[in-house]
């Protein structure tokens, strides 16, 4: 799994890995007048495998390494602790080494919850206990990529893994699951943003019409592209703190753009601008709503704003909400004053 692109770390909860344990007998120890200190520090230096030098030769340097690590048991039983009458003493000759699993230190329960029926989780249940010893696995990914893409691949992966590396007789079950939560929690904030801009065409096509509601149709889509590239060049993903910071703008960046509009549509309809160019009808009705528009919106990103700038561990999480609605409320803004009356010139009609 860790060969998975954008897989930052793996743990490994539970289980007994694979260890060469070297078991020291006292009184072998006593007899050959050696300490647990001697012995590890022997172990130590015979696990070592470092560059000793080079040898010019024929133009070329030939590296020469020296020492090796411990390969097996059998290794560990030749290691030279100490020399006694002339005759080596031995790592066997004063312990016992084992090659096999590693003391337990961790341990790990499986048991079903109401859950398992909905996750099909079979279990093998036949002795008729509650938990059964597991193994639990993690894979954390990398800052800034997509949890989705990475549970997907990981989960390939183990499938692929079935019958070779995980035996018939071990069952696997996904405990957590970030990527389908992650995936859930998006497509529901998705569904709520494109629900609130529908919201806000449909009441503007009741109040004004379905051409000035087509006319707030194009500024919403416009203001939130421009703020999702705000998004991207300040390095933000698009999870639920970000999706949530355009939800909340929503309501605030529509306001510049229904004002406009309707300053329009009310000098539109006014019997004195009848036989006058649209044009100038449209850029007299902006110019009487500017400044206050202005105003309004400079206010609200003062209130939002300075929440950017908050300290403490909930500051940095919860920063993309000030930057996202401030980015959102100066676009709209923009917006306002550039594509509305642009869009009601293509739009509205006598």
């Amino acid at each position: 799994l860790k060969q998975i692109p954008d897989v930052a770390q793996t743990q490994l909860i539970g289980g007994l890995r694979r260890q060469v344990r070297v078991e020291l007998d006292a009184e072998r120890l006593a007899f050959h007048n050696l300490s647990a200190l001697q012995v590890f520090a022997a172990l130590q230096s015979a696990n070592r495998h470092i560059a000793a030098g080079h040898v010019p030769e024929d133009g070329a340097n030939i590296l020469i390494e020296a020492g090796r690590f411990l390969y097996d048991a059998d290794d560990v039983r030749h290691v030279v602790v100490d020399a006694a009458d002339g005759h080596p003493v031995y790592v066997s000759d004063v312990a016992r080494v084992v090659d096999g699993a590693e003391e337990q230190i961790q341990y790990v329960s499986f048991g079903l919850g109401p859950a398992a029926a909905v996750r099909n989780l079979q279990a093998a249940s036949a002795d008729g206990a509650a938990t059964w010893p597991a193994v639990t696995l993690s894979v954390a990914k990398r800052k800034g990529t997509n949890a989705i893409d990475i549970t997907n691949a990981a989960l390939q992966r183990v499938q692929a893994l079935r019958g070779v590396v995980i035996p018939d007789g071990v069952e696997v079950a996904i405990t957590r699951d970030y990527g389908e939560t992650s995936a859930e929690k998006s497509n529901e904030l998705l569904f709520h943003m494109a629900l609130a801009t529908v919201s806000v065409i449909i009441l503007m096509w009741f109040t004004l019409g379905h051409r000035e509601s087509g006319v707030v149709g194009i500024a919403i889509p416009v203001t939130l592209g421009l703020t999702l590239f705000v998004f991207y060049l300040y390095g933000y993903t698009l999870n639920r703190i970000t999706l949530f910071a355009l939800i909340f703008s929503i309501g605030i960046l529509v306001d510049d753009a229904i004002v406009v509009v309707e300053n329009i549509v009310r000098h539109y309809r006014m019997p004195a601008n009848r036989e006058r160019p649209l044009s100038e009808v449209v850029i007299e009705a902006v110019d009487e709503v500017g400044n206050p528009t202005i105003l309004a919106t400079m206010t609200v990103i003062g209130a939002i704003l300075p929440m950017a700038f908050v300290g403490g561990l909930m500051g940095p999480y919860m920063r993309p909400i000030p930057v996202g609605a401030t980015a959102a409320m100066v676009f709209s803004l923009l917006v306002a004053f550039i594509i509305t009356p642009w869009a009601s010139l293509r739009l509205l009609r006598r």
